[in-house]
């Protein structure tokens, strides 16, 4: 990608920064299921702006992403940041920002990420989409894979062992070290002009074959008597244990990275087979409880992110 194009850019984003600091007034943020494809599409797709003028600037200021938001006037086909219009033109590589990084990066969990958030800035890429973590353990990965060591959000106190042999999670119990990770990488990517759809929770191993028996929720793998077994279980906003969890799961990351301002939210990835669609809401309705900034939200990757 030129260079030159790039970088004036970002000086129209430190420019947008500096001189509307604060939102346009009178845009609302919560009726927004129109933008959902679009915003997807785009931001998976390549993609270049015609610039002129071009100007090098010194690294502390040139990436001060705001808070996306759907352009008021553009029927929600167009986005905006600090009241300016923004275009949102990323790749998604199914990145988890929670893995331990294969043996040549050290184990660090930090490292994979950063380095595919570094690769972005380089590429002048503006947008990334995530997962968080996959909402299970996983086991027989070869022991050299990027993922196959994973920080997870609870911890593990037992008694009794999980699907992967490793004690039992408590879910009243979040393991802080996962969280100061997240906040670390949100920022990480802030500071390098990258916005992420931070994808909350993971739905394609609850279908029937795949990995539901190792998720958290599940009776199986936690200590406390959740009752869930299945996939229909795990999505019914009728289930009480999994709404409790859910929505203490989403409190916590708003009061971790809610105050971030580079975030879309996304609420589950590929919610088929036996799972119910409704529990886009369910989770839809705990983000906009907690959410101090009142992000974008994404319910569902849309159409599909294999087809897009």
């Amino acid at each position: 990608m030129n260079t030159d194009r790039r970088i004036s850019f970002e000086d129209r984003q430190r420019r947008e920064h500096l001189s509307q600091e604060k939102e346009a007034p009178g845009i609302r943020r919560r009726s927004r299921s129109a933008v959902n494809a679009f915003l997807f599409s785009v931001a998976l797709a390549a993609g270049s702006w015609a610039t002129a003028g071009a100007v090098d600037l010194p690294p502390q200021d040139r990436h001060l992403p705001g808070l996306p938001n759907v352009d008021p006037t553009s029927d929600a086909r167009r986005f905006e940041m600090n009241g300016r219009p923004w275009a949102p033109v990323g790749f998604y590589g199914a990145g988890m920002m929670q893995v331990n990084g294969e043996p040549s990066w050290g184990g660090n969990p930090a490292t994979a990420f950063r380095a595919f958030i570094d690769r972005l800035e380089r590429e002048g890429l503006n947008y990334h989409r995530t997962w968080i973590n996959w909402g299970a353990v996983y086991v027989g990965n070869d022991p050299s894979a990027w993922d196959y060591r994973q920080v997870h959000p609870y911890q593990r106190t037992g008694p009794g062992q999980a699907a992967d042999g490793n004690p039992k999670f408590d879910l009243t119990r979040f393991d802080q070290g996962y969280f100061d990770l997240l906040r670390d990488n949100v920022d990480y990517a802030r500071d390098r002009g990258v916005v992420l759809q931070l994808i909350l929770f993971d739905c394609w191993h609850l279908e029937d074959g795949n990995l539901m028996d190792r998720d958290y929720f599940h009776q199986a793998n936690n200590v406390n008597n959740t009752g869930i077994t299945t996939s229909a279980q795990w999505t019914d906003p009728a289930n009480q244990a999994a709404k409790t969890h859910l929505d203490a799961f989403v409190k916590k990351i708003m009061e971790t990275v809610g105050d971030r301002r580079n975030i879309v939210w996304e609420t589950c990835n590929e919610v088929r087979g036996g799972s119910n669609p409704a529990v886009h809401g369910t989770i839809r309705q705990s983000i906009e409880t907690w959410d101090p900034l009142d992000h974008l939200i994404m319910p569902g990757d849309l159409p599909e992110h294999r087809d897009v």
